[in-house]
């Protein structure tokens, strides 16, 4: 799929991530103290559903409240 003109220029609105949240050591899980909210992308072509869902289940178990 090709993005159009807009999407483009929304996709470079984007903040660049940190790396060091990706790989380094997780110092405050905020997750734990505060309600959370999640999102289901239902037409995510990476990570399926079932994936997304696996990802909520891990994070209910250590805690994080729905």
């Amino acid at each position: 799929n090709r993005l159009s003109e807009e999407g483009v220029e929304l996709v470079k609105q984007i903040p660049y991530q940190s790396i060091p949240s990706f790989a380094g050591k997780l110092t405050h899980a905020a997750y734990k103290c505060i309600p959370v909210s999640y999102i289901v992308c239902e037409h995510d072509l990476i990570l399926t559903p079932e994936v997304q869902r696996s990802f909520i289940a891990t994070i209910e178990k250590e805690g994080g409240s729905r």
